[in-house]
């Protein structure tokens, strides 16, 4: 937790920095044609903040997983009786399905990621083949982006985990009462 909690700090202090440089290369935007490293800038001010939201997401997942070994213990116990174990078990289903929903998106994120990597990887391919010196901005974006997709790879992962806990908890709740229900069986078939 000290650990992550220090990684917050950091990306917080990245993201300041990085939309202190998208600010000042704006400024040099009016009088410069950089259109490409202002761009570069301000991808990588995005991505500054999309690591800052994943790492909080990620203090805030430590906790639900917390949460759910709690909540399995008291399944496993028999502390709880049927009607609270019915709300848990559509409390713990609307968690897996919004699980599922951030999963895909942290999913379709990491795609884009790579592909911006990869074709920042050729450019800079390009550039060196013709012993064109890369720009310092141009290297600073793989470098971010190479950081970024690490971490989204670590938070598909805890997702996975995450999903992996909430079914095991949706198992033991639906041996210990039956989750079946008429009016939802044929609302489905109407």
């Amino acid at each position: 937790v000290a650990e992550l909690e220090r990684a917050i700090r950091a990306a917080r202090e990245d993201a300041v920095v990085a939309t202190q440089v998208v600010i000042t290369t704006e400024r040099r935007a009016v009088v410069e044609k950089i259109a490409d490293e202002l761009a570069s800038r301000r991808a990588s001010r995005q991505t500054a903040n999309l690591t800052l939201s994943v790492l909080t997401a990620q203090r805030e997942r430590l906790a639900e997983q917390a949460e759910v070994a709690v909540l399995r213990r008291r399944v496993l116990s028999g502390a709880m009786g049927a009607r609270d174990l019915r709300a848990l078990a559509e409390l713990n289903q609307t968690a897996m399905d919004k699980l599922v929903r951030e999963r895909r998106r942290r999913g379709t994120e990491l795609f884009r990621s790579r592909r911006e990597m990869q074709d920042w990887q050729a450019r800079l391919a390009r550039g060196a083949a013709a012993d064109e010196k890369a720009p310092a901005w141009g290297v600073q974006r793989v470098k971010r982006l190479a950081a970024w997709i690490e971490l989204s790879q670590r938070e598909g992962a805890e997702l996975d985990r995450l999903g992996l806990e909430r079914g095991r908890l949706k198992e033991e709740i639906g041996e210990r009462v039956s989750l079946f229900s008429w009016r939802d069986a044929t609302a489905r078939l109407r």
